[in-house]
C-alpha cells in the first residue's frame, strides 16, 4: 500500500488584499479617466478683448438686447472656462473610497460646487439663469466603453 500526504500552503489574507489592491487601482484609474475626459471636455475662452486705447471690452447694447463682451457656450455644450488657470478645470477631481471601493468624481464641497451644479443641471445662480451645460453626464457616457478596459488584467 502507498500513502500520500498531501500539503498546501494557501494564504487566503495575501490573496484577498493583493485583490484589494488590484480592484484599487483599477478604481483609479476609471476616476482619472472620467475626471481627464471632463476637464478636456471644458475649454479655455480668453477674457475680453483689449481695445486700442488700453481698456478691455465692456458689454454693449445693440438692438435693444445686451450683447456679451465674449460669448458663452451654447446650451447643452460644457461651459468654458474663463478663471486663469483654468479655474473650473483645476476644481474637478476625484477620490477613491477604498473602504466602500468606490471613486467619487466632482467637485468637492469646499470648492462651492453650485455653480458646477447650476452649469450641470440647469437653473439659477446669483440673480441669473443658465441653461443645461453637462459636463460630468458626457463624460461618464464617454468613458463607459472604455471603464471595462480598466478592470481587465488587474491581478
Amino acid at each position: 500500500m502507498l500513502k500520500v500526504k498531501l500539503s498546501t500552503n494557501l494564504k487566503l489574507d495575501e490573496v484577498y488584499k493583493r485583490a484589494d489592491e488590484a480592484s484599487d487601482r483599477a478604481l483609479f484609474r476609471a476616476g482619472g479617466l472620467i475626471r481627464t475626459i471632463a476637464v478636456r471636455s471644458i475649454r479655455k475662452k480668453r477674457g475680453p478683448k483689449v481695445l486700442n486705447n488700453g481698456e478691455k471690452e465692456r458689454p454693449t447694447r445693440k438692438g435693444g438686447v445686451w450683447k456679451q463682451a465674449q460669448p458663452t457656450s451654447k446650451p447643452g455644450s460644457p461651459p468654458y472656462t474663463h478663471a486663469p488657470k483654468y479655474g473650473y478645470r483645476k476644481r474637478i477631481r476625484f477620490h477613491v473610497n477604498k473602504r466602500a471601493n468606490t471613486a467619487d468624481i466632482g467637485v468637492p464641497l469646499e470648492d462651492k460646487p453650485e455653480a458646477f451644479m447650476v452649469h450641470e443641471l440647469g437653473g439659477k445662480h446669483r440673480r441669473k439663469r443658465y441653461p443645461k451645460r453637462p459636463f460630468m453626464r458626457p463624460a461618464l457616457e464617454k468613458a463607459v466603453p472604455r471603464l471595462p478596459q480598466q478592470f481587465s488584467n488587474i491581478l
